[in-house]
C-alpha cells in the first residue's frame, strides 16, 4: 500500500499561492489541472489531493467574481441574459471532466460537493441540495438536513429569486 501522507503546510502553501495569483482570466477547470501538473507528476499519488483543494479555491473565487460581475452590469437585463450568463461558470462535473481528459485517478468527494454548494449558495443560483447533487446520481446519498422552510430573495443585483433552505 503506498504511502500518501503529504506535508499539509506545503499543501496550503501551493493552494495560497493559486489563490494570491487568481484572476478571472486565468481559472477554471483547465487552469486548476495545469497548475498542479506544474507542481507534482501525472502519475504522483498526491496529485488528487492538490487538485481537489484548488478546486475549492477556485470554485469559491469563480462563483464571487460572477456575483462582483453580475452586481455592476446595468440591472435592465432580463432574466434569460442572467440565466445565459450563469451558464458560462463552471461546475463541478465541468472540473471532473477536465481532470478524467488527463487520465488522472479522480473522485467526488462530499467535501467538494459541499464547496460547490455551498459557493453557489451565497454567490450564485442557490439550488436545493437534493437539485445539486442530481449532477451526481452515482454517488451514494449524502446526507443534508431536509428543509423546513423555503425563503425566497429578490435583490437589485440579482434579478431574479433567489430560493434558500432554512433547516433546524
Amino acid at each position: 500500500m503506498p504511502n500518501l501522507t503529504i506535508d499539509l503546510d506545503w499543501l496550503d502553501e501551493k493552494c495560497q499561492l493559486y489563490e494570491d495569483n487568481w484572476t478571472a482570466n486565468r481559472s477554471g477547470p483547465n487552469v486548476v489541472i495545469a497548475f498542479a501538473i506544474e507542481l507534482l507528476q501525472p502519475t504522483d499519488l498526491h496529485l488528487p489531493m492538490l487538485i481537489e483543494s484548488l478546486i475549492e479555491v477556485d470554485i469559491e473565487r469563480v462563483w464571487m467574481e460572477w456575483r462582483t460581475k453580475i452586481s455592476k452590469q446595468p440591472q435592465d437585463h432580463s432574466a434569460a441574459d442572467w440565466l445565459g450568463q450563469l451558464l458560462v461558470v463552471p461546475r463541478l462535473v465541468d472540473y471532473v471532466t477536465a481532470i478524467s481528459k488527463h487520465s488522472i485517478d479522480f473522485s467526488v468527494t462530499e467535501s467538494l460537493l459541499r464547496t460547490e454548494y455551498r459557493a453557489r449558495q451565497e454567490w450564485g443560483d442557490a439550488p436545493r441540495w437534493d437539485i445539486a447533487l442530481s449532477a451526481w446520481p452515482n454517488l451514494p446519498k449524502l446526507p443534508g438536513k431536509p428543509a423546513r422552510h423555503r425563503v425566497e430573495v429578490r435583490s437589485k443585483e440579482f434579478p431574479f429569486p433567489r430560493a434558500f433552505d432554512l433547516c433546524d
